[in-house]
């Protein structure tokens, strides 16, 4: 399977175009942070658990329909055992690597793909990119996701990384959806092993959204290894959604543009639902992961 490998002075990054122009493995200061198999090609085959990978044109779990919505009947593919659509189409599909856009010195990458007017699954036509860029500590992921049909399209974007577990998690939400498998019309105030303002460890059994951050920033430490990793985005609305499954060795920390059901939100006119572009309008994200030495 082909791979780009982007480094830094601190950084490794390997990236997987064919497998969902996911994140194989992220090294800083030498060490494997993310949740990676061995054999590159088990993201093909088990694609939901391992490394770090793209969700759009929704993310999280959405039912599968059949929905109107947005003047369009339409209904996405389940491909979860709990029978919902879970993490958009392009988690595993193949991505083009833009020639033009890879910088000679391997420290930044583009890739693209495209989607939509499948009839029913999703009758609107779109582009996405996602650009990998490293420096020094700093890894950005950014994103593109572009409404190509004339018709308003609901749209959402996140990064879907799987890190070995943090000693710690810190994010700064008073308020939660406790279970992203069902989630409310409206989030609870975070209290007890949901409550990460000051960072502790996540708790087995967690798949939860904090919405509403005073910042749009969680923090990771693992302290047996003596690094911490920011993940920061450029969109002060963003959500953050941490899992932590019981028969698992790694733990999922995403930011992400919505709340789980974001198609029902959106239909409903309820908090943190997908967006609504217009034709030809496009939504961006940027995420920076920054790594550093704990003192």
């Amino acid at each position: 399977m082909h791979a780009l490998t982007l480094t830094s002075d601190v950084v490794e990054v390997v990236v997987l175009p064919e497998a969902g122009a996911r994140v194989h493995s992220i090294r800083a200061f030498g060490q494997l942070l993310t949740h990676t198999p061995a054999d590159p090609t088990t993201h093909q085959l088990n694609p939901i658990f391992w490394g770090g990978y793209h969700m759009l044109p929704w993310c999280n779990r959405v039912e599968p329909g059949p929905y109107p919505l947005l003047g369009q009947r339409f209904a996405v593919p389940a491909n979860s055992i709990d029978g919902t659509a879970l993490h958009g189409l392009h988690y595993v599909s193949p991505w083009d690597v833009d020639a033009t856009a890879e910088a000679v010195d391997k420290t930044t990458t583009t890739l693209r793909c495209g989607g939509g007017g499948d009839g029913e699954a999703w009758p609107w036509t779109y582009t996405a990119s996602v650009r990998y860029a490293v420096d020094g500590p700093t890894l950005t992921v950014a994103y593109e996701l572009t409404n190509t049909s004339a018709r308003t399209m609901p749209g959402g974007v996140g990064f879907h990384p799987w890190f070995r577990e943090p000693t710690t998690l810190h994010v700064p939400a008073a308020h939660v959806f406790p279970d992203n498998t069902d989630t409310a019309v409206r989030p609870h105030p975070a209290r007890g092993p949901l409550d990460l303002r000051t960072p502790a460890a996540l708790a087995v059994g967690t798949d939860a959204c904090w919405v509403g951050l005073d910042a749009p920033v969680v923090t990771l430490a693992w302290h047996e290894l003596g690094i911490a990793l920011t993940m920061a985005a450029d969109d002060p609305g963003i959500v953050a959604v941490a899992a932590n499954p019981p028969d698992r060795d790694g733990v999922a920390v995403e930011l992400q543009t919505h709340a789980p059901a974001g198609i029902r939100r959106l239909l409903n006119a309820e908090p943190y639902a997908l967006h609504a572009l217009g034709a030809g309008e496009t939504l961006s994200l940027t995420l920076t992961l920054a790594h550093s030495r704990l003192p």
